[in-house]
């Protein structure tokens, strides 16, 4: 088995919900985060996970399209 190691600051991870929402695990406010590559939306205080989507349940089905804000 082999790995692909990357350098820490090629981890890139945004902001799921434009208004924070309440984390079912710690209570906290979050605006939850998604890392590259990762099908969990996870709190930003207790890395519990929030939503979790197996692309290959949508396969062909649903497109998500992140823009920026400020657009």
């Amino acid at each position: 088995m082999t790995a692909e190691v990357i350098d820490i600051k090629d981890f890139q991870s945004v902001r799921f919900f434009k208004t924070e929402v309440v984390c079912g695990w710690c209570g906290a406010d979050t605006h939850g985060r998604v890392a590259d590559r990762s099908e969990q939306v996870v709190c930003t205080s207790c890395e519990g996970v929030m939503l979790e989507i197996n692309s290959g349940d949508y396969e062909n089905v649903t497109t998500i399209i992140f823009s920026p804000e400020n657009d």
